[in-house]
This record gives structure tokens, sequence and C-alpha cells, in this order.
């Protein structure tokens, strides 16, 4: 909107004049143009709020109320819920009360998690009336129906069951009449374009892993969009690893259309399905291993460990697509970034494209580096990665990079854009992959009170991150991977006594800094350095929010780690030892027995063991310690609190969420809505459970 309307409105002469008087009254109409901005949008709003579908968040409670909707919990900070869906669909839920799409739909709409609703009475083995004959419930399977014995107690289940006591509302019981399952997946789809493999050896003899970092990672399905309310989910609905005999059955179906599950692409070519077959690779690392031999094939596939062997000569250049499964935007992955580029690129004075099929600027790092360490003090620059391939280089020694005084660069993993006075970055799928180390250096003078700053955004970096001596004032790493057990983020120099290390919605291996480097914030993310110690900044007040610190540090003689700490809702699984325990806090966490820290506020096991006898503290401490579905750094579940962790756990953060890196998910909040909910339309005398299958 332009903000000279009205003063564009006064005639010429007047303006000249203002002109001539250095502009006073074009001052004044400015400000009062604004006040009548406000006006506009807000009356523009007022329509906008008449209809569920555009009101503004905040007014959705107030158009629930006119319906009679349930009173749910708030769910605050945080963008993979909202309210929108349930109010909107309320009318539909009436309309089909108690049946089992409507409860489908319904846990859908309030979790924002894919869901699948099954009548465990439907399922029950009986002996069948003549008159009401069910062929699809056999007392008595089919042991040549590999593909649905292989579904046996899965969310997609179609064999018949002897009947069970147990109550389905503990998730233990659920072949019984009154019960009824709603299976949740909690985990993401995270589809990752034509990036690049990895070879099992070098040089390559045509196996391959789907994972750039060469791990055993399940391909997962593309949840497609259900066609109505009316519709139940199948396995093509939900975001689930794919099995081979789902994928052998229906090979068109996921390997064809608009979204295929996978591609392989030679010299820029996609395969079709034909050209691609199932198989079992789980075997490939035997002695004299040899790929099958197919008539008209030239890839076989294994999408339950992420691999695949190639039936011809290595073609020039070998891309694949995928999907892997995470449970949410943290760490290197293709997921919306916009809302912080956004923030970060109002403007920008230098900004180039690098991508390796020789469309954008430069087709190397390491030559976007030299031409940004050309350019002059002061330069706002992005060297933005349009592609998520792998680049195999070291950006170190010659090739490190330099951030003068009062500069700042941002190296972003992005979608192809036009530059331009006007152009925004669209970060929606882009995952580039650094093979290699990557080194900073401020050159900033030693008594510079402005050095400059480097951020690096959506990267996964398989190499070790490290700011060099010199004079560097940020250093921060955002959505971004720095692969835990292969790297670490260090400031081993002691001159830099201005740097600001931050790691934002991330995952990382260890961090060690000099004694000199003043802060250390984490949010969001995970910091897992295996056996090692976690966290060495000796030097550093380090503030630690809703975080993941994975350590197996037992030693009671351990030098401290950190200088000054405050922490909050995270979950710290080794020793905490902290050098000044008089200044900051714990509050809201999990810290190891035995650990050194400041005072703490309502931490566990702590809180748990007052007013336990001293006998029984071992036992209830044990129990308290934190369990995940998977510790190891490429499954889908790492770091994923387990359905069995404690409660105090699964619930101790300041807003009644889980505590460490996805307290931002609001777990209990969804699952709290979701059971209030289930009051109103589950049919009488059912009882509802809820599972996760993920």
């Amino acid at each position: 909107m332009n903000d000279d309307r009205l003063y564009d409105l006064l005639p010429a002469v007047y303006r000249q004049r203002d002109h001539e008087q250095g502009q006073p009254l074009r001052a004044l109409l400015t400000i009062i143009q604004e006040e009548i901005n406000r006006v506009e949008a807000d009356l523009e709003g007022l329509y906008d709020n008449w209809f569920v579908e555009t009101a503004a968040e905040w007014l959705l409670p107030y158009i629930g109320d006119l319906l009679g909707v349930t009173n749910l919990h708030t769910v605050q900070g945080t963008d993979v819920y909202s309210l929108r869906a349930y109010i909107a669909n309320t009318l539909t839920y009436r309309q089909r009360k108690g049946t089992a799409a409507v409860l489908e739909q319904l846990a859908n709409d309030i979790t924002n998690w894919e869901a699948r609703v099954v009548e465990f009475f439907q399922l029950l083995g009986t002996t069948q009336h003549l008159n009401h004959v069910r062929l699809h419930n056999e007392r008595t399977p089919d042991l040549r129906e590999t593909n649905r014995l292989e579904l046996l107690d899965s969310p997609f289940d179609r064999i018949a069951h002897t009947g069970e006591v147990r109550r389905t509302a503990t998730r233990q019981g659920r072949y019984n009449i009154p019960n009824i399952g709603l299976f949740l997946w909690r985990l993401q789809a995270y589809p990752l374009q034509r990036s690049t493999p990895r070879a099992v050896v070098e040089p390559a003899d045509g196996r391959y892993t789907f994972d750039a970092l060469g791990l055993d990672a399940p391909v997962f399905n593309r949840p497609q969009a259900e066609p109505g309310i009316n519709h139940i989910a199948t396995e093509r609905n939900v975001p689930t690893p794919v099995r081979r005999r789902e994928l052998y059955e229906n090979r068109k179906a996921y390997l064809g259309g608009a979204e295929p599950v996978l591609q392989i692409w030679f010299d820029g070519v996609a395969l079709t399905d034909d050209e691609m077959a199932v198989c079992h690779l789980g075997e490939w690392d035997a002695v004299g291993w040899t790929p099958p031999v197919i008539a008209g094939v030239r890839a076989v596939v294994d999408p339950v460990f992420g691999r695949f062997a190639l039936l011809e000569p290595e073609p020039v250049t070998l891309e694949v697509s995928h999907t892997y499964g995470f449970s949410a935007d943290v760490g290197g992955g293709p997921y919306n970034r916009n809302e912080t580029l956004d923030g970060d690129l109002l403007a920008w004075d230098w900004v180039v494209q690098v991508a390796q099929d020789g469309s954008a600027d430069f087709t190397t790092l390491a030559a976007a580096v030299a031409d940004w360490n050309t350019q002059p003090q002061g330069t706002r620059g992005v060297i933005a990665i349009v592609d998520n391939h792998t680049y195999s280089e070291n950006l170190t020694g010659a090739n490190a990079i330099q951030i003068p005084s009062h500069s700042e660069l941002l190296i972003a993993g992005t979608r192809p854009f036009l530059s331009g006075a006007d152009t925004q970055l669209d970060a929606t799928a882009s995952r580039p992959h650094l093979r290699g180390n990557l080194s900073v250096q401020g050159s900033a003078a030693s008594g510079d009170e402005n050095p400059g700053t480097l951020c690096v955004d959506g990267l996964l970096i398989e190499g070790a991150v490290q700011a060099l001596s010199g004079n560097l004032g940020r250093l921060i790493v955002r959505h971004g991977t720095i692969v835990p057990g292969a790297a670490t983020l260090t400031a081993p120099s002691s001159t830099n006594n201005r740097l600001h290390v931050t790691l934002l919605r991330s995952i990382c291996g260890g961090i060690a800094l000099g004694s000199n480097v003043p802060f250390l914030t984490i949010e969001e993310s995970v910091v897992d350095a295996g056996t090692n110690a976690d966290i060495i900044a000796r030097g550093a007040e380090t503030t630690i929010r809703r975080s993941t610190v994975i350590g197996a540090d037992d030693d009671p003689a351990v030098d401290p780690a950190l200088h000054i700490l405050h922490a909050s809702e995270s979950l710290f699984t080794g020793r905490l030892i902290v050098a000044r325990r008089q200044v900051g806090c714990a509050r809201f966490c999990h810290v190891p027995l035995g650990s050194r820290t400041p005072r703490r506020y309502r931490c566990q096991p702590d809180a748990a063991l007052e007013g336990i006898a001293d006998a029984q503290q071992q036992a209830a401490a044990v129990r308290l310690r934190p369990q995940f579905t998977s510790v190891r750094y490429g499954d889908p579940g790492y770091m994923q609190l387990a359905a069995t962790a404690a409660v105090e756990l699964r619930t101790g953060a300041a807003d009644g969420s889980e505590m460490g890196v996805f307290s931002f998910l609001q777990q209990p909040q969804r699952e709290a809505n979701l059971r209030v909910a289930l009051d109103e339309y589950l049919p009488f005398g059912l009882q509802a459970g809820l599972f996760y299958v993920t």
C-alpha cells in the first residue's frame, strides 16, 4: 500500500512548496496515513472473521461457541495445531455421529496426526449366522495370502482374533465387543527430491543407499489425501514405512503417478516402474553377493533398508527421490523455513546461487565462498544452494569462509529463485549435503565491537564446523544437522572473545568451545556426542532451552564442562557438571543423580524423590530415566520420547508438554484434546483406545 496516498491528493503547488521547505507536510500526512492503513486493515479483517476458513486464530473459539463446540485445552506456541478444522467440520461430525469415519476424521482434525479407526468387534472370531455371513471374517486365515499375514496385529489387520478382556483404554486390550481403536501416526513424511545417493564402497560397484550418509533408513509412504470423510484410511493415506510385499503387489501405485514414493534417475531420466523391481537386499554385505538378473529391469530396490542396486553399468549422473520419516521440523530437512529466512533477508547486497547441474551461478560451494571472500566490509550476502545434492568438498584452509567486520553471510538450502530487488527465498524443499569440513574466520580487528556473523541454514553437514582464530561475532546453525558421531561444532581459539554460538532447531554432535568464548545458546535442538562429553564450554554462559542432550559421562572426577548454565524444559541423560553453581538455574528439566548444577526448580528425578525412603530412591530414579524410541541417528524415531517413558517426563515441561527437543509439538495437549472430544462422538457403550503406531 502506498503511504503517500493522502499526499498525492494535494494540489501540485502545495507539494512543491512543501518540497522547498523540507517536506514537513509529507511527514505529517505519512503518520496520518499509517493510522488510516490500520483502520482499513481492521475493516478487511472484519469480513474475513465472518468465516471459519479465514478467521484469525484467536477468534476461532468464539465461532466454536456459536456451534456449541466442546471446549478443548489451549495449545499455544506451535504451528502444527489449530482448532480451525475441528470447528469447520463440527456440523459434518454431528450428521454422521457414531460412525467410524467420523471418529477417524475427528482424530485427524484435532491432533493433526494421520489416523485410522478400527472397530475391534468386527475382527472377533465368532460362529457366524447363516443369514449374516461375513466372508471377510475367516476364523482360520489363508496362509497363502502373505500380504495379509504380514499385517497381523497392525492397524490394517483383517484376520479374526479370539476375544480378550483387557480394557482398550489402557492401550492393552483390543479384540472385544465394546472396543474401538484409534491408531495414530506421529511421525511425518519428508519427501526429498533428486538427491545424491551414497555408494556403499568407493569406487562404486552398483550398491547404494537412498540416504546420503549411507545409513539404512526405511523409505516412508507419501500420504495421499482421502477422497472424503466417509473414507477409512489405508496404507496409502498414512506416513508409514513402505513394506516390500505391499510395494511389490502395488508397484504402479507406489512407483508411478505424480507423487511416487521413490524414484531413480539415470543421467536425468527417471526409471519407470517397469524398470525397477522389489528385492530383499539385506544380505548384500555377504561375501560373493551378486545382484539378480531380471529381464527389462535396470535397478532393484529394498524400501525396508532404504537400499538399491544397479543391474547395468554406472550412469554418469545418478539421482534419487525418496521419502523419509521423522518427528518434526528439526535438523537439516526439506521443510518450509520461509518464516526464519524472510526475517533475515529483508535486504541483501550480494546473492549467488549454487547448483551442480550448471543452472546457477556456481557449481561448487568453494567457488561461491571464494567470490564472497572478495566482497567489501559491511556486505550482507547469501549463498543459496538450490538442490539436494552432495557437495564433497572442504571449506577449510584457503577455502575457509572469511567474515569481515559488520558483514553477514547466510548459507542456506533453498529452491531456485530469480534475483531481484523484491525477491524472497523459497526454502520449502531443499536440504543440501556438505560432505566435508567447514571453517569460518572472523577478520575484524581485535577491538572491533561489531564483528561479522555466519548463519548456516538447512544444511546436512557430514564434517566438523570450526570457528578459527580471529574475531567472529556470531556463528548460527539453524535448522541444520552436524552429523552426531561423525562431527563436532568447535571454537577452540581463545581470540574469539565476542563470539556467540547459537544452535536452533538443529541436531549436532559434541560442542567444544574455547575458554574465551562468552556465549552459547541451544534451543529446541539435539546434542548427541555419543560416549564423549557433549558440551564443553568452560568460559561460556550457556543457555539450553527445550533441548535433548545425550551423554554417558558417569565419571565423578570429570572436569567441569560448563561455566554458567541456564537450562529450561530440557532432557540431560548424562551427568551434568557445572563449574559455577551460584549463578544460573535449571527448571523443569531431567538431571541425572550425581550431577552438580545450579539451583533446580521442579526438576526430575528430584521432585519424584521427595518423601521417598532412601532404599526406594534408586528404583524411582531408574523409572524416571528418559526412554527413547531410538537413540541411533538416522532412525525415524530418533530422540522421540517412548510411550513407555515416565509420565513425569512426557508432561514435565512448564506448559504441560514433554521435556526435550520435541516439546514444541505439544503432544500431551493434543492427546488430551482428542480424549475430551471423543466423549461427544463415541457411540454409547463403546470405549476407545489410542494406539501410537509411530
